[in-house]
């Protein structure tokens, strides 16, 4: 029997609710509260703006972004659900040290239980709203996947994005090609972007098969080709790839916004020149170069001016940390009220570009620059992206997400949570047709599996997030049972979210 804790929670300080379920299923399974987080969002309207000068910023659909950065708070609960082991290399050394700068995740155990910690940095002071920093492209998009998959244990390499990883075996260039063998077969297309490493002469000059590129042909089920003007060549030993969809599914929960809706939810105002819209030079309402100062003052941000830093000592001392809060600077949100889109960190925008390494389109742009970046790298005017592209990890680099704009689908009671009681909709209208009816999640005017599959999906989704059971098949789950209801005090089981600390 396994027996899912699904935590909703009020306010700090009042009563929690925990409703316990049991699910008969046919094998023995397990008793686990699991934790879950959310994203305040804020949603961009105006679809259908002109483009800045500068080519970005026109988006022709309404969407939402996140209202501040992934928090560090989030990545430890996203490690704690998805890194027990840690095959993907979803935590980072340097996220604890010693580099100090943007550190804040600690590690205890060892591999297969492992747990993460938020760690005080500085000393006495959490860095769980902090943004968590040294997360690479495909990290970051793990992370979207497993929260469109409903977090605990949903997956981290389908859903928002397609990821594909594993050892290579053999690597060779000829005619500007290279041509890497895998392991075993993939699920690499063409257009994905993956990054190579591990071969011994990889990153030599004239050699470079340790490169990020787009797949240009798949000659076989373990076989895919890059792009690459370097010399003939073989490489030496053996390596591994990390492959990432080259843009987001249509039907994506979250995704990293596209260089455009971030460039839009950073500058633009639409009440600019007499109402007809424009952009700001800073991602704080301001053509004017923001302040310093944290709090409720207007145009301000965590940023480096004149080589004074805002929130670390100056000069650098990578003994300090130089991370505010995100949302630390209330009184300076961007147009439709995201913070921080100038100054804390970089971010990561899903924008394929580049020509690094002598490999095209090897290059995931950055941009809104961090507390190291000065006026010259923090503008509407400024992109940036890395020679290392999507495995890129640096201390002044996060990332936020966006989502659609849409209803809750699988709600089929419209209570602002898929849960059970959707489940058993579906099942007593399942075969009925017409129009009008509840569970129909996916609009084909009957009632069938297929409306199951979308609730299943779906399940546990919420407008404030729940915390993800497994969903059973359809059969074992007619045996649900709720077995109890409690309203207890003490110790808090919240759900962790991204706050404004000022």
């Amino acid at each position: 029997m396994r027996i899912d804790k699904i935590v909703s929670t009020s306010q700090p300080g009042r009563l929690r609710a925990i409703l316990c379920v049991a699910v008969l299923a046919l094998a023995t399974g397990e008793c686990r509260i699991v934790s879950a987080i959310s994203l305040d969002m804020v949603t961009v309207g105006n679809a259908g703006n002109a483009a800045n000068t500068t080519g970005y910023g026109a988006v022709s659909y309404d969407y939402q972004i996140g209202k501040y950065e992934v928090t560090i708070g989030q990545w430890v609960e996203f490690l704690n659900a998805t890194a027990k082991s840690d095959p993907h290399g979803l935590y980072s050394s340097s996220m604890t040290g010693p580099n100090l700068i943007s550190a804040g995740i600690t590690r205890s155990g060892s591999d297969g239980s492992y747990a993460y910690s938020v760690m005080d940095n500085p000393p006495g002071q959490s860095s769980a709203n902090h943004p968590i920093t040294y997360v690479s492209f495909y990290d970051a998009a793990r992370f979207a996947n497993w929260l469109h998959n409903g977090q605990g244990l949903g997956s981290t390499e389908t859903g928002a994005y397609r990821l594909s990883s594993g050892d290579l075996v053999a690597a060779t260039r000829s005619g500007g090609v290279s041509t890497y063998t895998t392991s075993g077969p993939t699920t690499l297309a063409i257009g994905d972007q993956v990054s190579i490493t591990g071969f011994t002469n990889g990153g030599s000059l004239g050699t470079r098969f340790n490169v990020t590129g787009v797949v240009t042909s798949l000659p076989s089920a373990n076989q895919f080709t890059m792009a690459n003007t370097n010399g003939d060549a073989v490489a030496d030993g053996v390596g591994s790839f990390n492959g990432v969809s080259s843009s987001h599914a249509a039907n994506a929960k979250y995704w990293l916004p596209t260089e455009d809706e971030w460039y839009k939810a950073a500058y633009y105002g639409s009440a600019l020149n007499g109402g007809s819209g424009g952009y700001y030079l800073y991602a704080t309402q301001s053509d004017s170069p923001p302040g310093q100062t944290m709090g409720s003052s207007p145009n301000q941000a965590n940023w480096n001016v004149g080589n004074v830093y805002a929130v670390g000592p100056t000069p650098l001392n990578t003994s300090a940390n130089y991370l505010a809060n995100v949302g630390a600077y209330s009184g300076s949100p961007s147009p439709y009220g995201a913070f921080d889109m100038t100054g804390n960190v970089r971010e990561w925008t899903a924008e394929i570009t580049g020509n690094s390494l002598n490999s095209p389109g090897s290059a995931r742009m950055w941009r809104g620059g961090g507390y190291n970046d000065g006026e010259s790298r923090s503008t509407s005017s400024y992109r940036d992206s890395s020679p290392n592209a999507a495995d890129a990890e640096l201390s002044s680099l996060g990332f936020r997400l966006a989502a659609p704009v849409a209803g809750l689908h699988g709600d089929y009671n419209a209570n602002g949570v898929v849960d059970a009681a959707d489940y058993i909709i579906w099942r007593n209208s399942l075969g009925q047709s017409g129009s009008g009816l509840a569970a129909d999640g996916d609009g084909d005017l009957t009632i069938d599996q297929d409306d199951y599959t979308v609730w299943r999906t779906n399940f546990a989704s919420s407008a404030p997030a729940f915390a993800t059971a497994v969903v059973p098949e359809p059969a074992a789950f007619g045996l649900l049972v709720v077995i109890g209801i409690t309203t207890i005090s003490g110790r808090s089981l919240s759900t962790r979210k991204n706050r404004s600390i000022s």
